[in-house]
């Protein structure tokens, strides 16, 4: 009986087999029906970074910026530290280091709460929504250097899809008892 050889597999340099590896992942990535989150954290990030960076120099920033934006968003421009802890999804502690910058600066202020006197509400003062407007003034051509290139249409579109995923994770989050 003849002696069989074995065919030697050929030896694959340990670089090409991570990049071997690495397509197969990108492949499975881009497949995933999950791949818009990774997106949807990539430009949240990056977002913040870019809007930190033009507010800097302005003395506020953009965590700043949202507990203005959502007391403005507010009828009565209060929300007593939980809610604004809640609409922010941060702790106590977090908002009230927010709160107590802001209130040094002026652009809040702590009043009382109108059915518990001892509990306080944040307020935006009209230096606050003064601040706020120049803010936004400021980050407006970011905005549109940002979102530039894309059809109305489209935009119309990922604002659903994005409400609606929100709109989910709270559901999801209530179920939780979160």
């Amino acid at each position: 009986m003849p002696k069989q050889t074995r065919k030697a597999t050929p030896r694959v340099a340990p670089e090409k087999a991570i990049e071997r590896e690495a397509q197969l992942q990108d492949d499975i990535f881009e497949r995933s029906p999950y791949r818009i989150a990774f997106h949807i954290h990539d430009v949240s990030r990056m977002r913040k970074t870019l809007i930190d960076q033009i507010l800097k120099p302005h003395g506020v920033t953009r965590s700043q910026w949202w507990v203005l934006a959502n007391l403005a968003r507010n009828r009565t421009r209060t929300l007593s530290q939980v809610e604004l802890g809640r609409v922010l999804d941060m702790g106590k502690a977090s908002v009230g280091t927010l709160v107590q910058a802001l209130e040094k600066t002026g652009l809040v202020a702590r009043v009382p709460a109108p059915d518990d006197a001892r509990a306080k509400h944040v307020m935006l003062t009209d230096k606050g929504l003064k601040k706020l407007q120049g803010m936004t003034e400021i980050a407006a051509p970011t905005n549109d250097q940002i979102i530039a290139g894309i059809d109305q249409k489209d935009l119309n579109v990922a604002t659903r899809v994005l409400s609606t995923m929100k709109h989910n994770l709270k559901t999801i989050f209530e179920e939780r008892g979160d």
